[in-house]
């Protein structure tokens, strides 16, 4: 739309022409418009003698004025001659250069043949003009218009262009040569953004780990009913599976060097007490301490309350040194 946009406006500027035909100032019965005033400098006039004498009058008053008109004609083809021919960025600003010179020179023209008339309107009154000597407002109304319609074009372009190289600076995200292009994964990493991937892979492998805990324990068991298995994740009982009877509750107790054990009576180093419920494929573990038995993800389970886990659930005991799987 930007690039249409010029050629209305330098369509505009060549109609501005058009105003110089229409009337600029009435004498009497009298209309002159701008083309009157360059063919008074030419010495182009009419047939009568009275036109004649008024003519010549004008002539000598209005000479300096002539080189405005000849000036402001050639500017305004000019004017619009580039807004056509330039690019959308710089025919705009054309228009309203080109715009604001016009003006320019016609309020000089204006003032200039103002104080001429002035002058003269006197010696008019020897031809019977006696009605006076005054500006056309109709021509005057109509040039304001048309140039406040080139202004107003001519700003919306400027900023259809903005608004086109701020869209067009927002696409323009792939590098010239995807050759640049850098892999994210080998960026250097922020240390709290290294250890958390890291993380994220150990408890993937933790769940690796498990999920063989399970399948193992499954294939001890097989040709009988599942109740239940207790896998070793570190310490004595790394890579072991203690299995489980239905219902039947087990015990983590430890003993005097802080060492973890399984057994099936109950204690008074007892941490917590678990058993497997077949019906629904899941554990219920009690907890006997404050802040003894966590899951693998450090979230602690409340003394003295009941906890239905599923299978693969991974636990530990105090710390991360005695690590199971309810397989």
């Amino acid at each position: 739309m930007k690039e249409k946009l010029k050629y209305a406006v330098g369509a505009l500027l060549a109609c501005s022409l058009v105003a110089g035909f229409m009337p600029l100032i009435e004498v009497g019965a009298m209309k002159m418009s701008v083309m009157d005033i360059l063919k008074i400098g030419v010495g182009t006039y009419g047939d009568t003698e009275l036109i004649r004498e008024v003519m010549e009058l004008f002539k000598e008053y209005l000479r300096p004025s002539i080189i405005t008109v000849v000036i402001l004609i050639i500017l305004i083809l000019a004017g619009a001659f580039l807004t056509v021919v330039l690019d959308a960025s710089k025919a705009y600003i054309a228009a309203l250069v080109s715009g604001a010179v016009n003006n320019v020179l016609v309020i000089i023209l204006c003032v200039s043949v103002k104080g001429k008339i002035d002058e003269v309107e006197s010696a008019f009154n020897f031809f019977g003009l006696s009605s006076g000597i005054r500006f056309h407002v109709s021509t005057i109304v109509l040039w304001i218009l048309l140039y406040a319609v080139i202004f107003g074009l001519s700003a919306c372009g400027i900023v259809l262009g903005k608004s086109g190289q701020k869209t067009e600076g927002a696409r323009d995200i792939m590098p010239e040569n995807l050759s640049d292009r850098k892999n994210p994964w080998e960026a250097d990493l922020d240390p709290k953004k290294q250890a958390y991937l890291e993380r994220i892979g150990q408890l993937e492998q933790e769940r690796k780990a498990a999920r063989k805990a399970t399948e193992r324990a499954a294939g001890q068991t097989e040709g009988s009913t599942f109740h239940g298995a207790i896998g070793g994740r570190n310490g004595r009982y790394a890579s072991k599976v203690y299995p489980l009877q239905e219902k039947v509750q087990v015990f983590f107790i430890k003993d005097g060097t802080g060492e973890v054990l399984i057994t099936g009576e109950k204690s008074g180093n007892t941490t917590a007490g678990v058993y497997y419920i077949s019906e629904y494929e899941e554990y219920c573990v009690e907890p006997y301490e404050k802040n003894s038995f966590f899951l693998t993800s450090g979230q602690p389970l409340g003394r003295d309350r009941r906890y239905h886990l599923p299978r693969g659930t991974e636990v530990y005991i105090g710390d991360r040194g005695h690590a199971f799987v309810l397989a």
